[in-house]
């Protein structure tokens, strides 16, 4: 059976998404000479290397070309498993793909942000699980956290949708479900933790529109980055090796924008 494994958006699509749409880090990083992208690169390792290392996927297509290219070499008749995700979630799967049978596959929607952050240290819980995650999961079908197997035939016009555009198929793949004869089932296994974060560009558009008007730059993006890098650093994910190289991220942009 072909698995495959894909991460959304064009090629290296963040290093052109990111100039002028995001003012207030393109402004900071002037200001204190740094290099965001160098860091956003870091994550995105930080990912591929964790679905690497999951050992699921004997195709990892690491941009919507690459799922385009590849898609013409499926036979209509051939078995697939497919999963799609973005470049900054940390894939914590490793055997959630091995027993599944034809069908659609709902995994727990774990998302780690600012509110969980706060929720974990009112709680004084600075050593978790990805199970005790999951506790806190949110159910949001048609995702980054969704897996498909089937005959390729079935699911084609929906993974050829997925490739030509990926961050914008989310309604067509809640229609997709809907219509297609494939048994939906929503499963207990966590497949992936999707990091709201200071590196992540969805999480810096939302604060690009609170901050946008501030005199003080700097002052505000430091207090923004070292609220997170004292959340970051004080929680462990103890069965998620990427949590401490997500870390070192941190502390190496600490070092240079900070220190």
């Amino acid at each position: 059976m072909l698995k495959i494994c894909h991460l959304r958006g064009p090629k290296e699509y963040w290093l052109k998404k990111i100039k002028g749409k995001y003012p207030i880090i393109n402004e900071w990083a002037k200001l204190k000479n740094f290099n965001f992208l160098e860091y956003r690169k870091k994550i995105r390792n930080i990912v591929i290397s964790s679905i690497r290392r999951s050992e699921e996927y004997n195709v990892i297509c690491y941009n919507d070309s690459e799922l385009q290219a590849l898609l013409p070499r499926i036979k209509n008749n051939e078995n697939i498993l497919f999963h799609s995700q973005d470049d900054d979630d940390i894939y914590v799967g490793g055997n959630v793909t091995s027993n599944l049978q034809e069908g659609i596959y709902h995994t727990p929607y774990v998302v780690f942000n600012e509110h969980l952050a706060q929720k974990l240290h009112n709680n004084k819980e600075f050593e978790i699980t990805t199970p005790q995650l999951y506790k806190r999961k949110r159910n949001k079908h048609g995702s980054c956290n969704m897996i498909i197997q089937s005959k390729y035939e079935y699911i084609k016009p929906l993974i050829i949708d997925i490739s030509l555009k990926s961050f914008y198929t989310r309604n067509k793949i809640r229609q997709f479900i809907k219509t297609v004869p494939l048994q939906q089932t929503d499963i207990n296994d966590i497949i992936n933790i999707e990091l709201k974060s200071f590196f992540s560009l969805t999480y810096l558009k939302k604060k690009q529109r609170i901050y946008k008007n501030t005199n003080n730059l700097n002052e505000v993006m430091t207090q923004l980055f070292t609220q997170e890098y004292d959340n970051i650093m004080s929680i462990k994910i103890k069965n998620v090796k990427e949590w401490e190289e997500l870390k070192s991220v941190y502390k190496e942009f600490k070092n240079k924008v900070l220190m």
